[in-house]
């Protein structure tokens, strides 16, 4: 399989591997010797992002990394927290997509979710699956370092006690299988 029109250091968004979305993440090479493109990342704990899935139900996500990448396409201003939606940007696509964004991780990796207590008593969501630590929507802070140590464990029934979010994870849920069921047509 070849890959041509992305330098390294140049955004992959709208492009594809093998029929599936690269997402919006950038090339730090080009292809190695086995024909993979070496990717960057920019959330907390993408070097040991690793774990692997413990449901077949998401086809074609193996570890956080591919999660990533594909709700990478999917955030969008709706999927972001009401509050924040003001901010929200194609630019700052993680914005206010925490709990429902760590709450689905966890339905595909397992785990516990956690939250670091923000100005305001809002919680930002994290997950720990083992002990891998990753947070996929942290890009939102900026250089802003958070602390992802001894935070209290996050429980979907408190979160989605609130009708607007277990609707926004919903949807997320429901764009993510319809995005990796156009990603397997696409092979086909």
């Amino acid at each position: 399989m070849s890959f041509t029109g992305t330098e390294p250091g140049e955004k992959t968004k709208g492009k594809e591997w093998g029929g599936v979305s690269l997402g919006n993440c950038f090339l730090t090479g080009s292809q190695n010797q086995g024909g993979c493109i070496k990717m960057s990342y920019n959330f907390y704990g993408w070097e040991q992002a690793d774990v692997p899935a413990i449901t077949t139900e998401y086809r074609g996500i193996h570890t956080p990394r591919d999660l990533y990448d594909v709700l990478s396409e999917i955030w969008c201003e709706y999927t972001c927290a009401p509050r924040l939606r003001n901010g929200w940007s194609l630019e700052n696509r993680t914005l206010g997509q925490c709990s429902i964004t760590a709450f689905l991780a966890q339905d595909i990796f397992g785990g516990k979710v956690y939250g670091i207590l923000r100005n305001g008593g809002n919680y930002h969501c994290y997950n720990v699956v083992d002990d891998c630590v990753f947070d996929l929507t942290s890009e939102q802070f900026g250089e802003e370092a958070l602390d992802y140590r001894e935070n209290p464990q996050q429980f979907r029934e408190v979160h989605f006690a609130k009708e607007e979010k277990r609707q926004r994870y919903e949807y997320l849920r429901e764009k993510l299988r319809e995005q990796l069921q156009i990603n397997v047509d696409s092979m086909k």
